[in-house]
């Protein structure tokens, strides 16, 4: 299958992606792949099947704690995702939504950031391990 024109791929140590979809314009979509044995956040919202046994976790994050960060884009929204399964909570995936134009900078920034939301430092250097603050 070949991929749409208005999504890019980026890949961090092979096995981080980073997906960035052109919703219209200004306008996009920022999927980073993140992983936290954990879920850290207090408010947050779940949609479980199999009477609440496996469930995925969203949580809104404040999208003002990074605008400040960046030249070139506006954070509209940050959401964190996670998964429950068996009482085991882990972290997955990170989705900024953006206006403004996006380069390789910002990019590398979003999936640095990523890390930070969940408490861990990304790695960049090796991706079996994660340094994080409990």
């Amino acid at each position: 299958m070949e991929k749409p024109s208005n999504v890019s791929e980026y890949w961090f140590n092979n096995y981080y992606r980073v997906i960035v979809v052109k919703l219209s314009n200004d306008k996009k979509f920022v999927s980073v792949d993140v992983y936290r044995d954990k879920w850290l956040f207090k408010d947050y919202e779940e949609i479980c099947i199999s009477n609440n046994e496996y469930c995925l976790l969203y949580s809104e994050v404040d999208p003002l704690k990074y605008n400040h960060l960046f030249d070139n884009i506006l954070i509209d929204k940050i959401i964190v995702t996670g998964v429950k399964s068996n009482k085991v909570f882990e972290t997955i995936n990170i989705r900024w939504f953006i206006t403004g134009e996006i380069d390789y900078n910002s990019i590398l920034k979003i999936f640095q950031y990523s890390w930070e939301i969940i408490g861990c430092k990304p790695p960049l250097d090796d991706p079996w391990v994660h340094v994080c603050i409990d």
